[in-house]
């Protein structure tokens, strides 16, 4: 190809994210959910996958009446009478243990079955007494002084799940629970979608390799791909590194134009109007329609790119730590999240007050790092940081970020006492320690 010439490209004007949003949905297709989009998952390797059709169940879970506790079956109107003063005797009939068909006879009135917890629970009984709750006769009595109600004790068939019930509905994260269940109504392996693939691609004549060599003093060691990569898995995604390269407009043409038949590419570094921030003007010349969005109001992350070629996104990353984090979240996950065809996983999210005041960018979406810790039972917020992109400490020494579009609140600052929701990514009590020290609530 012809060399990208090293004149600057203008950035269009920054616009709203939600903006910026719909003019990258509105460029490329989402593929349909064929059958060249969905593989099956073995039981532990569906943790963390996306279903990709309904599961029904094809059979009652449980498969028959059980018993939940180690005592007797009986039928509850054995001992309707039954009192401390008046007590109730049934002769035992034997025993019933779990993995063990029930007694081929049903039980007859004033009889019980000696039964085990998990074991199938006998024709003509309806409820479980405890062992503790009855007295052991002579004569294989056993001896009953209260009431018992129909289904003490028992899981009846089906309680848990009916025969052809819908169980979970495609698009499900799956969740270690949600195995157990699937495992209960005897799958092995269960329809998923597909991880998309998304290639990684770091740029900058400054960067470095970790462990490569020692640095010079105009290297850094690049991280940015370890990060997004990081992201990309735990959103759903695989992957693909594509290296690190240097300010070569013809490498990084040729690296992406070779990386197209990937679901989506992010670039690191580039992003901005400096005179080797090549790539923007690289996705131009890769195809149609290339760039899309140039320029996004938010902070950190502002020079943030967004190009479709191929039917291909490619997001350009600003080449610092807190401002790719903030890209990639903002436009990355929720792509990811489009091809899956799910929400993602579970973030966990919190209500809180903030501790002190804090300004942030006018009509700008503001990523605020924050420790959340609790004081006198109250969950409360100190701000760590609104800017700095530069500094990932500001992202390790936080355990969540509270987003204020200011477009929206009308406000350039939050105030102290502010109730503020907050998206919690790190364990509270941890980060507590690791801020300040010894792990006490300040």
């Amino acid at each position: 190809m012809n060399s990208i010439p090293s004149s600057k490209i203008k950035p269009r004007n920054l616009i709203p994210v939600e903006k910026a949003l719909v003019r990258l949905f509105s460029s490329f297709k989402i593929p349909k959910m064929n059958a060249e989009r969905i593989e099956y998952a073995y039981l532990l390797e569906s943790n963390g996958r996306v279903l990709a059709k309904n599961l029904y169940s094809p059979m009652s879970v449980p498969p028959f009446d059980r018993a939940d506790r180690d005592g007797f079956a009986i039928s509850s109107s054995d001992t309707v009478k039954a009192s401390p003063l008046s007590s109730t005797y049934l002769k035992i009939m034997g025993k019933g243990l779990a993995g063990q068909g029930a007694m081929s006879h049903r039980l007859r009135k004033g009889q019980a079955l000696e039964i085990a917890t998990g074991a199938k629970l006998p024709k003509g009984a309806d409820s479980v007494i405890m062992f503790e709750d009855t007295t052991s006769g002579a004569n294989r009595l056993v001896k009953i002084s209260k009431p018992v109600n129909r289904g003490d004790h028992v899981s009846y068939k089906g309680s848990d799940v009916t025969e052809k019930q819908l169980v979970l509905r495609k698009g499900t994260w799956i969740t270690p629970q949600d195995v157990a269940l699937i495992a209960s109504m005897g799958f092995d392996r269960i329809p998923v979608v597909k991880k998309p693939k998304v290639g990684i691609l770091a740029t900058g004549d400054e960067l470095t390799e970790p462990g490569s060599r020692p640095l010079n003093d105009a290297s850094i060691f690049e991280s940015n791909r370890y990060m997004v990569s990081c992201l990309i898995r735990e959103a759903g995604g695989e992957s693909v590194d594509l290296g690190l390269c240097k300010d070569d407009p013809d490498a990084i043409f040729e690296i992406l134009k070779s990386s197209l038949e990937l679901d989506m590419i992010v670039v690191s570094g580039g992003a901005s109007v400096g005179e080797k921030d090549y790539t923007p003007l690289i996705v131009n010349r890769l195809g149609k329609p290339g760039l899309v969005v140039h320029g996004v109001a938010m902070k950190p992350g502002s020079p943030t790119g967004l190009g479709i070629v191929r039917n291909t996104p490619i997001i350009i990353c600003p080449g610092f730590p807190v401002s790719a984090f903030a890209a990639f979240s903002m436009f990355g996950l929720p792509i990811l999240s489009k091809f899956l065809g799910t929400r993602g996983p579970v973030k966990a999210k919190l209500k809180v007050k903030i501790t002190e005041d804090i300004s942030v960018h006018k009509d700008f979406l503001t990523f605020v790092r924050v420790i959340v810790y609790r004081r006198n039972n109250v969950f409360l917020a100190k701000p760590v940081s609104a800017s700095g992109p530069s500094l990932i400490t500001t992202l390790t020494n936080s355990n969540g970020i509270v987003i204020v579009n200011s477009r929206i609140t009308h406000t350039s600052k939050l105030r102290k006492g502010e109730v503020v929701e907050v998206t919690l990514f790190k364990n509270i009590q941890e980060t507590t320690r690791s801020v300040f020290g010894d792990g006490n609530e300040r």
